[in-house]
């Protein structure tokens, strides 16, 4: 019996989260972060015989959006706001090549994938955009904290009526790989497991990493 809960939960945590049932189930099991219950610092431990060294992952920064590349090509709108508070951005308008992460702090997965994004946004080569887009979460006083302790520096847009569900579905986290051409050329659905993943993804799909 136990061996199959074991099995249920890891399929649950490489699926994703549904927006709705997932938030509902983090929510009566665990508080959501606000500026009074700050969320813990991730760490990188590497050991050996004689010693255990912690690394702390830098600070995130809730990024201005301002510097985010957009195309004039005509396309159906996809307006939502910024994280900072600005206003007014089509994200379907995003230009190519870029990698666009949909995730929201009350799923697992997704906070689970943030580090080999922090990883990944220190290493990719110029030319690609790294966005993230916040779906359907808490209000922006717990949402920020959450973004400074779990290290990401990136900008990221806010969703708080879904509206990306057109593109990406209901579940997250899901990420798009947006070619030179401005085109979503596929969707990651479900999280991230690796940097070699990451990396080899926007490779194949952007030909840069």
């Amino acid at each position: 019996m136990k061996k199959s809960v074991f099995l249920l939960t890891g399929l649950v945590l490489l699926a994703g989260c549904g927006a709705e049932s997932e938030r509902a189930n983090q929510m009566s099991e665990q508080p959501i972060a606000t500026s009074e219950s700050p969320i813990a610092s991730p760490t990188v431990s590497t050991s050996s015989k004689h010693k255990v060294e912690k690394i702390e992952i830098v600070k995130g920064v809730v990024a201005s959006c301002t510097n985010v590349r957009f195309h004039q090509e005509p396309v159906e709108d996809l307006i939502i706001n910024c994280l900072d508070g600005a206003q007014g951005f089509n994200l379907a308008a995003i230009k190519g090549p870029a990698i666009v992460n949909v995730w929201g702090s009350w799923c697992p997965p997704c906070v689970g994938e943030v580090p080999i994004f922090v990883e990944f946004y220190s290493r990719m080569d110029s030319t690609i955009q790294l966005v993230g887009v916040d779906y359907q979460d808490g209000p922006l006083f717990a949402v920020k904290p959450f973004i400074e302790k779990i290290g990401m520096r990136w900008p990221n847009f806010v969703d708080p009526d879904g509206l990306v569900s057109v593109i990406s579905g209901k579940s997250v986290p899901v990420t798009w790989f947006v070619n030179s051409s401005n085109e979503i050329v596929y969707k990651k659905f479900g999280p991230v497991t690796s940097l070699k993943e990451l990396q080899s993804l926007s490779q194949k799909y952007l030909g840069v990493s």
